[in-house]
């Protein structure tokens, strides 16, 4: 009983901790980055940190597929990394590690993309989006959805790799979403761009200044199904 209950206000107090830590992230520089620090963490449905998340994995196995040619939709890749993290403390992504594989990968633009609304120019601009993805270390078994997160409840960080300066823009439907790119680079390599709601109905994807902290937000099954 007593070791339920230490467990318990643990999961609190970390909840607390992440709460604190989102409202007190400062923004840095935009431009391409060489590697990504960011801190595992539970979340709820509705991004909110997860308070009862003491039965779930504290060791995790994060992996890294590509989303070649769009910024969202079909992996198209085998993960260019994986690495062992744990929930709560600080992990790091070595891009330049992995630029040359995600290179190989990167395409123009797929057909769907450019169907659904998306322009890049110069039209030769190769790209990837560096998808996210965790596994129980112990089991191998998916734990639930996955994505970055700055400061911000709102606000999603997506990495994605574009192999010379570019601008992609376009407006798609997404279900009953409208999302809107206004997205330009100066250099090639790897960006931080921003995915902000802002109405309950319009998204909006831009380059992103660098948040002094960054949170791989994962959201369980369980939550999911809710």
């Amino acid at each position: 009983m007593r070791k339920h209950v230490a467990l318990v206000v643990t999961a609190a107090v970390g909840a607390a901790h992440l709460l604190s830590a989102l409202a007190q992230a400062p923004i840095g520089n935009a431009g391409p980055i060489e590697s990504l620090t960011f801190r595992p963490a539970y979340f709820d449905k509705d991004q909110n940190p997860l308070g009862s998340a003491s039965l779930l994995p504290r060791t995790v196995l994060f992996q890294v597929p590509l989303i070649a040619g769009d910024i969202s939709g079909t992996i198209t890749s085998p993960p260019a990394v994986s690495l062992t993290a744990q929930i709560g403390e600080i992990a790091k992504l070595e891009l330049g590690q992995i630029r040359k594989t995600v290179d190989q990968f990167a395409t123009t633009l797929t057909r769907r993309a450019s169907d659904t609304g998306l322009v890049i120019d110069p039209r030769e601009t190769r790209i990837a989006r560096l998808a996210t993805a965790v596994y129980d270390k112990e089991t191998g078994k998916s734990i639930g959805g996955t994505v970055f997160r700055g400061g911000k409840l709102d606000e999603n960080i997506l990495v994605v790799y574009f192999d010379r300066p570019c601008e992609l823009t376009g407006k798609r439907k997404v279900r009953d979403s409208e999302v809107i790119y206004n997205v330009k680079v100066g250099n090639a390599g790897f960006h931080l761009l921003k995915n902000v709601k802002e109405t309950s109905t319009v998204h909006r994807i831009t380059v992103a200044s660098t948040p002094q902290q960054i949170f791989l937000s994962i959201v369980p099954a369980s939550e999911l199904r809710k």
